[in-house]
């Protein structure tokens, strides 16, 4: 037969178990959750201490116990204190999942952000959350991440700017090519469009396919004229 082991406890503890069990049996719930929520973060129960105060304002119907401004409360400590997991999971509990986002976002982890918007939040929160993504990436000069990442969600004419911007000359053009081709009719800033294909026509003068230059050219008026005729005179005098 296994002796049982009795773990020690001290002073402190003893004070503290016997007046949140008195508390609790005299039905003073606020003021349990009160004492539980002021637990210092330095003190060894203080993560258990703040699920269970999350826990009791919970499962209490006292009115001065509000259930969502205690989890939020004790979410947001969590998270300051290093808990940044266990902070987000209390938030997506109480339905805060934007909220939750915005932490994973401040802390990096745009992978987890983008699989918990895509999961909770509602399409156009998804994609503000996915748009503040391609911003990041273009910082981090990851041009074509954040070009599929607009693709993914066909966001066409923010998925060629990023790639025009980060001058991917041919691969813009074909894009631009793929658009036209959709039978939605994609609408797009036609000063976006010229300049792409001025640049897609530059791009392919200087790999020397002229015939296909100068189709793009022809689609840019004045200003494909006056390439062609920079080309021209440049070979004139090579």
């Amino acid at each position: 037969m296994v002796d049982r082991v009795q773990v020690p406890i001290s002073t402190t503890q003893r004070l503290w178990l016997h007046t949140n069990t008195t508390q609790i049996n005299l039905r003073k719930l606020c003021l349990v959750v009160k004492l539980l929520l002021e637990t210092d973060p330095s003190d060894e129960f203080f993560l258990s201490d703040q699920f269970l105060a999350c826990l009791i304002s919970t499962t209490s119907n006292a009115v001065d116990c509000n259930q969502l401004s205690t989890t939020k409360l004790v979410a947001t400590k969590l998270i300051a204190e290093g808990s940044l997991w266990e902070g987000v999971q209390l938030l997506c509990l109480v339905g805060k999942v934007w909220d939750a986002c915005t932490y994973l976002r401040a802390g990096k982890h745009w992978d987890e952000t983008i699989w918990l918007a895509k999961l909770r939040l509602s399409d156009q929160e998804y994609l503000d959350i996915c748009k503040k993504y391609a911003e990041f990436l273009i910082n981090q000069g990851r041009h074509q991440e954040a070009a599929l990442l607009h693709a993914s969600n066909q966001n066409w004419e923010e998925c060629l700017t990023v790639l025009h911007l980060g001058q991917f000359r041919s691969l813009s053009l074909r894009l631009l090519d793929y658009i036209s081709s959709l039978e939605e009719g994609v609408k797009l800033d036609p000063v976006l469009v010229e300049a792409v294909r001025l640049e897609g026509a530059r791009f392919l003068l200087e790999v020397g396919h002229l015939e296909a230059a100068e189709q793009y050219c022809g689609l840019i008026a004045d200003k494909g004229k006056e390439l062609l005729s920079e080309y021209n005179n440049s070979m004139a005098f090579a």
